[in-house]
């Protein structure tokens, strides 16, 4: 028995979406098949059914409401998953035989834009990482704001734990490295393994210039490194968001000397962000403090208490204002 047409066109999307939960928009349903259906059955608790497929068994099958996508796909990367979003392009009233189908976005941890997704009050930082031989290039960048910074550390005086207090990301991606991922999984972020050609020189370097043209600092200024972090941060972007990000135009140095490093046991045992007890801003320093009036006040509060200043003027400056 062959395929039916639908379902070889739900696993070529699929093929190419390997590591995400592919939710297939068939009429006013996003439905989901085989292991995936398996799988996000169990994460959001639906019921399992099966469809005729072509094949001698029924493939697993399990769906949600369009209207309601949304919510589902929360749930899913709050779990650690990927979802790939494969909307209708044609209108199937009209389609003559098989309706159109692609992928439309991909929603990860670090990449997520929608409202029930994102913290008002907190920065959502996807980071990537290139190691090298004598330098570490790291790129971070909120989706959701479009800010985008790059900065390089001494490969021998890299400490990975150090680095993630520092950025507090949600996703990072990286060439398959073990020590990294136990880590992450240590952190609760999300780790996405990247093929070592998406951090080749040259196509990060095209990739980079393209994006950020002339608001970008010099080249005398961009280890390699930084360049491959940040070309390869930036490709993964495009992939998962599918679509023009003209708000990320402004690459910035991250002067990560201009603070004082709070490493992990620190930052927990003063409860800047979260109280030890609760763990939530209820009964921290910043639980306390948090009285902006707006969201981008209250991000700015926050990342200003995590990343204390060490320069004095700057220090003097911040208080007369």
């Amino acid at each position: 028995m062959a395929l039916s047409a639908m379902m070889q066109q739900y696993l070529t999307l699929k093929e190419q979406n390997k590591d995400a939960i592919l939710l297939f928009r068939v009429g006013d349903f996003y439905e989901m098949f085989f292991e995936d259906a398996i799988t996000a059955s169990k994460a959001l608790d639906l019921t399992l059914t099966g469809k005729d497929c072509g094949l001698e068994e029924r493939a697993p099958m399990c769906g949600v409401p369009y209207h309601a996508v949304d919510t589902y796909i929360a749930r899913l990367v709050q779990q650690g998953y990927k979802a790939a979003i494969c909307d209708q392009m044609s209108d199937p009233a009209t389609s003559k035989g098989l309706v159109d189908r692609e992928v439309t976005r991909v929603v990860t941890a670090g990449t997520a834009t929608q409202p029930g997704l994102l913290s008002e009050k907190d920065a959502n930082y996807i980071l990537s990482i290139q190691k090298g031989r004598r330098s570490c290039g790291l790129a971070f960048c909120d989706v959701s704001t479009g800010e985008f910074f790059a900065y390089a550390v001494e490969t021998s005086r890299l400490n990975l734990s150090d680095e993630l207090s520092r950025i507090m990301p949600s996703e990072i991606i990286s060439s398959s490295d073990t020590e990294l991922e136990d880590l992450c999984r240590s952190f609760g972020i999300a780790f996405s393994a990247r093929d070592v050609s998406e951090f080749d020189l040259s196509t990060c370097k095209r990739i980079v210039k393209l994006q950020f043209g002339a608001n970008m600092p010099e080249d005398a200024l961009m280890t390699k490194e930084m360049t491959e972090a940040a070309g390869a941060l930036m490709k993964y972007l495009n992939e998962t968001q599918r679509t023009a990000l003209n708000h990320i135009n402004q690459l910035k140095l991250y002067e990560y000397r201009a603070y004082m490093m709070l490493d992990r046991a620190a930052a927990t045992n003063l409860e800047i962000v979260s109280s030890i007890r609760e763990k939530s801003r209820r009964g921290s320093l910043l639980g306390v403090t948090d009285n902006p009036l707006t969201s981008m006040g209250a991000r700015q509060l926050k990342e200003g208490l995590e990343r204390p200043l060490l320069d004095i003027k700057a220090i003097n400056d911040r208080l007369n204002a």
